[in-house]
């Protein structure tokens, strides 16, 4: 322990010798641009921005540099070349076992880190950043509330992030969105938001965004809880939703309601986005579906199985990446969910232990979640609903299917011979055992269209929901304005400029960019017609890129060239 708090103390000292070095950079060009920026800071349109303490400043200066500098060496580890998988004999425990501060009930993953992952490096960063918000956290008490134009937000937004990252812009939807008063509608058929509507029946015109589950749940004092109960109707002139009603603490309201109407889209709008960040990504995405399927192949298939192949570009880095930084997340009041959403660390165990007790695989299906929210072909009054985030991800996890189901056929002839392949039947079961409440109800035996289904729901899941949750929801939630992470009780209070700052450091963080689906990996194939197959998928992917080039660029749609691989982030 004392060996590993020496370390720290170096790293830090070496942060903070590059932090005033890059001041004195950060000087320079904040006066080469200066008379640029008295022109174009403050447009008609642009609110003042709001004065912040030298104190805050200095803070924020510190974390910006400090961020930097651990995307940078993130940066150099993801992109190291993909060395072929090596077979680790590491097994599963509890998250409490591996660490007492992330105590998961009933989920597991790998006490050991694979070498090619940079364990390391990794493990020294995140108890920097671990230690360091602890006893010089990026929050301040009484600072100013957020601006309400977008000009002006995006004045708050760190330069130094944005020469590494896409800055974030403001989707055309949100626009239409604050035009109408109706964000949740506006949202409600594109983009990382649009996951949660459903049709009240296949026959009815009207629909529904139900998040009442977390009305349960306490926040913190002056907050409101979070909930509600939209219901919407599809306008075919606008082709957009409109909202009708939302019910909230068994009150409805519509838009003659005033404030309290905004107030109260404000409040569905941070129930989805906490919902993303803390159930859809972290828990779903990064610890019940990619964690387990990584510590489970890992574990039991050999580094020539050949299926330990077809899923190692989508699991690398998966263990590295949750191992060491679930800690930062909730390890303590300071991690960046307590500090960034409407509850405090306590209550955020409660909620993710009771989500891993109701997880189950077929969650992470698109095409089953789709069909059991009637949005699948959905229609008003005749007419076909566009539903882009449909259209998209079935889209997606097609080429994924024909990808996996063409593997398979290479090196298993029929059934029986998958039947008979002993690692297999090994890893089927222990997947059942791992995978919170098990894979058999999804996939009842194993079979080749069986297997076909549940690595396509691990591939679709490493990638396409991975990047829907996490790098495009980034375009939508930073605009704390329109989808805050904290709903004051007064309607006439806005989020603290803290909170949109550290939900862009995590933003920026989790945005390290690592391996696409459009890269080759044919290299890692057994023999040649795997190398062949391999190479089959990434061209497949380039032509759906190809095809989503001869249309108009918008934020909600995931692109091939922009997607990850795995849940390197």
């Amino acid at each position: 322990m004392w060996y590993r708090q020496i370390l720290v103390f170096k790293f830090l000292l070496c942060l903070t010798i590059l932090s005033v070095e890059a001041q004195e950079t950060d000087k320079v060009e904040r006066e080469s641009s200066a008379k640029a920026s008295l022109q174009t800071v403050y447009p008609s349109e642009q609110e003042e921005l709001p004065h912040l303490p030298l104190s805050y400043r200095w803070r924020r200066f510190f974390w910006e540099n400090f961020d930097v500098l651990l995307f940078k060496t993130s940066l150099n580890l993801n992109q190291n070349s993909l060395q072929a998988p090596s077979h680790i004999q590491s097994e599963l425990v509890t998250w409490a076992a591996l660490d007492s501060r992330t105590p998961l009930e009933n989920l597991r993953t790998a006490r050991h880190i694979p070498r090619n992952e940079g364990p390391f490096l990794r493990s020294l960063a995140a108890s920097a950043i671990y230690y360091l918000r602890t006893f010089y956290p990026p929050t301040a008490r009484n600072l100013p509330s957020i601006p309400t134009s977008v000009e002006s937000i995006k004045h708050l937004l760190s330069e130094k992030y944005s020469r590494y990252i896409d800055f974030p812009s403001f989707p055309e939807e949100m626009q239409k969105g604050a035009e109408t008063g109706d964000m949740v509608g506006a949202l409600s058929l594109k983009g990382p938001f649009s996951h949660y509507i459903s049709q009240l029946n296949p026959f009815d015109r009207s629909y529904m965004i139900d998040l009442s589950e977390y009305e349960q749940w306490p926040v913190k004092e002056g907050l409101c809880r979070l909930g509600g109960k939209a219901v919407l109707k599809y306008n075919p002139e606008t082709q957009q939703m409109e909202t009708e009603t939302i019910s909230y603490q068994g009150q409805n309201y519509t838009k003659d309601s005033g404030s309290e109407w905004e107030q109260k889209q404000k409040i569905m709008l941070m129930t989805m986005s906490t919902d993303i960040s803390i159930t859809r990504h972290l828990l779903y995405t990064h610890a019940c579906t990619a964690g387990i399927f990584s510590a489970v192949n890992n574990l039991y298939l050999s580094d020539n199985h050949p299926l330990r192949i077809l899923m190692y570009p989508h699991q690398h880095l998966t263990l590295a990446v949750n191992n060491t930084n679930l800690k930062l997340l909730f390890g303590n009041e300071s991690g960046f969910f307590p500090s960034i959403f409407s509850y405090n660390r306590e209550t955020i165990l409660k909620l993710v232990n009771q989500k891993i007790q109701n997880f189950n695989i077929s969650f992470m299906d698109i095409e089953k979640d789709l069909q059991k929210r009637y949005m699948i072909g959905t229609q008003s009054d005749g007419e076909f609903v566009p539903y882009p985030y449909a259209k998209n991800t079935l889209r997606l996890r097609s080429l994924i299917s024909n990808h996996v189901k063409g593997y398979l056929d290479l090196y298993y002839a029929d059934d029986q011979a998958l039947q008979e392949d002993e690692t297999v039947k090994s890893w089927y079961e222990a997947l059942n055992i791992y995978i919170p409440n098990g894979i058999k109800e999804y996939v009842s035996e194993i079979s080749k269209e069986n297997l076909t289904k549940l690595i396509t729901t691990f591939l679709y899941t490493a990638s396409v929901e991975h990047e829907n949750v996490g790098n495009v929801k980034m375009h939508y939630g930073i605009w704390h304005q329109y989808i805050p992470t904290q709903v004051a009780i007064d309607p006439s209070k806005l989020p603290s400029v803290d909170l949109l700052h550290q939900y862009m450091d995590l933003s920026f963080l989790t945005s390290v960019p690592s391996f696409k689906v459009v890269d080759d990996f044919s290299f890692l194939g057994l023999d040649e017609k795997g190398k062949n197959s391999l190479k089959q998928f990434s061209e497949a992917m380039k032509s759906y890129q190809q095809e989503l080039d001869q249309q108009p660029f918008n934020f909600y749609t995931i692109y091939p060239k922009n997607l990850e691989t795995s849940v390197s982030s």
